[in-house]
């Protein structure tokens, strides 16, 4: 039956047993491989067997942390599966089936049944939440830890400029720059440094800017055939929707990417008291009050056309309470 632990039940679980498969979600962000790697790397301290799978490939950015993390263990047959920075089974993709025994995230809404859960909404980063249980877990935390675990905070919190960025942010940031985390050059990474290709993408998506709402609404959109001319994969829009957050007076932004002909990633940011989670969560997503996301079927002009009236609506009623 779920319950809802502490983070000290959780520690104790973990001591006393051998064999653990983590997962995070498909499409996978910094928060969720940091959370994922950083967590494998100190059960394995632990002489612990431990695996780690996810239904989508390691993003591209993220390699060169990952590369440095080393191969997986068998996966056995007393394996015990852990979640992380997933909110709800389809997330997971294929591994939807999986039977979660301890699930750590920090989602609003979250729906994986586990027999130990804990989930705080108020973590503006699941890499927080994982930091905290290695801390009372007792394992030293590494340079490689570290960067993990920053990179997750760093872009969950984007840069440090998401709303739900609170104390316990800024003071898991501080510590782990103590562990020696390359905290300027993971800033640099994700947040300053652009590639050629990238300042095409850029350009190409500030170039399909559309407002709507009397300017409090920005949409914007990468077609499948934008990414044929371009010569670019997902791996190269990596934090593109950051974009949506540049122009003065919009209150929600929205970015539809067609990476395949007729399949949409929706993504959404809200700079408002209008959920970002919220707008998603009725095309099918969900995420975080600042940014969440969702995938629909359709052409990138209509889904842009749906996902905006959505928005609209819930603009609308927010502004009538």
């Amino acid at each position: 039956m779920e319950h809802y632990s502490t983070l000290e039940d959780i520690a104790d679980f973990l001591e006393d047993n051998d064999d653990y498969c983590i997962y995070y979600h498909k499409n996978p962000d910094g928060d969720a491989i940091g959370s994922a790697y950083a967590l494998a790397m100190a059960l394995r301290a632990m002489k612990k067997n431990v695996n780690i799978l996810c239904d989508s490939p390691v993003p591209a950015p993220y390699h060169y942390l990952t590369d440095r993390y080393g191969t997986d263990c068998e996966i056995r047959s007393r394996t015990i599966n852990i979640s992380v920075d997933s909110a709800a089974p389809a997330r997971l993709g294929r591994y939807s089936d999986a039977k979660i025994t301890v699930c750590i995230d920090h989602h609003n809404v979250n729906t994986i049944e586990a027999k130990y859960k804990y989930v705080a909404p108020e973590a503006c980063s699941c890499a927080e939440i994982i930091y905290e249980l290695i801390r009372i877990i007792g394992v030293p935390i590494s340079a490689l830890m570290a960067d993990f675990l920053y990179v997750g905070v760093c872009t969950d919190s984007m840069c440090f400029r998401s709303e739900t960025v609170n104390s316990d942010t800024l003071r898991t940031a501080y510590e782990l720059s103590m562990c020696h985390a390359d905290v300027v050059s993971i800033a640099r990474r994700f947040y300053v440094t652009r590639t050629e290709k990238r300042i095409k993408i850029e350009n190409r998506l500030t170039g399909s800017f559309k407002l709507h709402a009397g300017g409090k609404i920005l949409s914007s959109v990468l077609t499948n055939d934008d990414y044929n001319e371009l010569d670019i994969t997902p791996d190269d829009t990596e934090g593109i929707n950051d974009l949506v957050e540049t122009v003065e007076g919009v209150k929600i932004g929205i970015v539809v990417r067609e990476r395949t002909k007729g399949r949409c990633r929706i993504s959404v940011r809200s700079m408002c008291r209008v959920g970002a989670d919220k707008i998603c969560a009725a095309l099918g997503g969900g995420g975080h009050s600042n940014a969440a996301g969702a995938e629909m079927d359709g052409s990138a002009e209509e889904v842009q056309r749906t996902v905006v009236e959505t928005a609209e609506r819930f603009l609308n009623e927010s502004e009538t309470l």
